[in-house]
């Protein structure tokens, strides 16, 4: 009777272990990975941000106002003054002059659905459409 008893929690913990290791999976791989690369060292691996020099990604406000900007954003850098969740930051982000369209498409959409961000999809046209219109 013990030995049905360990058995099955074993394959209970088995099962809990794979879903939860199947849930840290992201759905935008490749927007990580670029993020990572481009990004992370800045906002942070967890978007998360640096005080008050980098404002965060994760929950921004910002990203949610002003979602068709962050394309021109990503390409041409910020600066000035600008209001993430009530906090002001001013430091200058660089330009990204060299990521393609497909590669700030795969960005935005890993940002603004993780760290608890829920946006709207963004299509490879729409980020075209937005890059049109960067000053």
């Amino acid at each position: 009777m013990k030995k049905k008893y360990k058995s099955c929690f074993f394959y209970y913990f088995f099962c809990l272990s794979t879903l939860y290791a199947c849930s840290e999976k992201t759905n935008y791989p490749e927007g990580k990975q670029l993020y990572d690369s481009h990004c992370a060292s800045c906002h942070g691996k967890q978007g998360e941000g640096l005080e008050s020099l980098i404002p965060p990604l994760a929950a921004a406000d910002m990203l949610q106002n002003n979602s068709a900007s962050v394309a021109c954003w990503i390409r041409k850098g910020l600066e000035g003054k600008i209001l993430v969740n009530g906090k002001e930051f001013e430091n200058a982000m660089p330009p990204n002059e060299r990521l393609s369209n497909t590669e700030i498409t795969n960005i935005i959409n890993y940002v603004q659905n993780a760290w608890g961000n829920k946006h709207k999809f963004i299509t490879l046209e729409e980020v075209n459409q937005v890059l049109k219109n960067c000053k």
